[in-house]
């Protein structure tokens, strides 16, 4: 896009930001998140995997370019306060580390996401959270630098590792913010 078109967003947001054309290379989605993945089949009624086994009444296989394991991750304001509040220095915990695509603000309090099952939009539009999201060392990383923190935000992820460990499928690794899917409705 030429930059007369692309300054739309910017002067909308109110910050500076670019559009980009990612391309048509996409996987299936991962693990059971998606109901109609190949891990999500797994759980799914009876009548949904028999409907899956016939091509041309199976619903579409969820797909994803250049994310993870969804099409969102959605994280609270609250919850990257209370990540602040751990950090020693009066330091500022930068949301954009966690990668989410929503930030949500006015939850009841930090960490109140674990337990949403859907987040829904003005006109009823709803978007499935599907899992927990957890996280790795990466969060430690200086976004300037490319390495490690050399203060406390290079202690975030062992921070968290102390009480944010509740997601049993993945015991080993803090959780912090929510997995969403888009829905035929979004």
């Amino acid at each position: 896009m030429g930059n007369e078109i692309a300054s739309w967003f910017p002067d909308r947001l109110g910050f500076k930001t670019r559009l980009v054309y990612i391309g048509n290379s996409s996987r299936a989605v991962l693990e059971s998140l998606a109901s109609n993945s190949q891990g999500g089949l797994k759980n799914a009624r009876l009548s949904t995997r028999l409907r899956a086994l016939v091509p041309f009444l199976a619903f579409p296989q969820e797909r994803l370019v250049f994310n993870d394991l969804a099409h969102y991750i959605v994280v609270t304001e609250e919850s990257t306060a209370q990540v602040s509040f751990r950090l020693e220095g009066n330091l500022e915990m930068d949301v954009r580390k966690f990668r989410p695509n929503i930030v949500v603000k006015g939850a009841s309090g930090p960490f109140v996401e674990d337990f949403w099952g859907e987040l829904t939009f003005e006109g009823s539009v709803q978007m499935p959270l599907t899992a927990n999201c957890y996280r790795f060392q990466s969060i430690n990383v200086d976004c300037e630098t490319g390495k490690t923190a050399t203060d406390d935000r290079g202690l975030v992820w062992k921070k968290l590792n102390k009480d944010r460990r509740v997601d049993k499928g993945v015991k080993y690794s803090p959780v912090f913010g929510r997995y969403g899917i888009a829905s035929d409705q979004l």
